[in-house]
């Protein structure tokens, strides 16, 4: 599967969100065309148990809701633009389309001009609309297909930035982590050799005591003499 960035990730997030994960009946993404696109069919099913298609889509009000919802959670934060809502443009066959920019300039005459005027379109004049349509709609294209580019590029410099703050911050961590562990290590260093100096100090307690007792048990048993009379 291309890499798309997470794009169907978060889409297949927001359908399991919208939907209900048990209703999705399965997702593939297609590349049988120049863009790759992500196919999912959904049970209907609501939460009362019903198959409504009614409760999921709604009609053309919850479909352009829906629509903007997708936009906002999913399009947006790649830098896609949504679609004009409630726009009237008729849908121009891609047959036609790409057929009008193949197509020579055709050469007006005045008499199709004239003919013109009056209402009738010549073959010609025709074929003129048709080119004048399709290189608008071509420029149309372009102009959207470079401010989506732009708005992604924007977006991914900004995910550039965020990134890059992110691992200073972590980079920072890192520094903060190893002085603590050095601190840490002296700590013990510290520790170690307060233990090895009351060892130490104990050995040699235990080494005063015991000559201690020693002279004690020599003075109770009949070195008396020391005493005075």
């Amino acid at each position: 599967m291309p890499d798309t960035g997470g794009y169907f990730d978060r889409a297949m997030a927001w359908l399991k969100a919208r939907h209900g994960a048990a209703n999705i009946v399965c997702a593939e993404v297609h590349l049988d065309e120049r863009t790759p696109h992500l196919v999912v069919y959904v049970t209907p099913l609501t939460r009362d148990g019903r198959l409504s298609a009614r409760d999921f889509l709604g009609g053309p009000a919850k479909l352009r809701k829906m629509q903007t919802d997708f936009h906002h959670w999913c399009g947006k934060p790649f830098g896609l633009s949504r679609g004009i809502e409630g726009t009237k443009a008729p849908h121009q066959k891609v047959a036609r389309y790409y057929q009008a920019l193949a197509t020579p300039e055709p050469i007006i005459t005045r008499t199709d001009l004239a003919a013109a005027v009056v209402g009738i379109h010549t073959q010609s004049y025709t074929a003129l609309l048709d080119r004048a349509k399709a290189s608008t709609t071509q420029h149309e294209l372009q102009a959207k297909t470079m401010a989506t580019l732009r708005d992604r590029q924007a977006a991914l410099e900004r995910g550039r930035i965020k990134l890059e703050n992110s691992q200073r911050q972590l980079d920072d961590r890192e520094v903060e982590l190893e002085k603590r562990i050095d601190q840490l290590g002296k700590i013990d260093q510290a520790l170690e050799l307060a233990l090895l100096t009351a060892d130490r100090e104990k050995e040699r307690a235990d080494g005063s005591a015991t000559k201690l007792a020693f002279l004690l048990r020599r003075l109770s048993h009949g070195n008396m003499l020391l005493l005075p009379h």
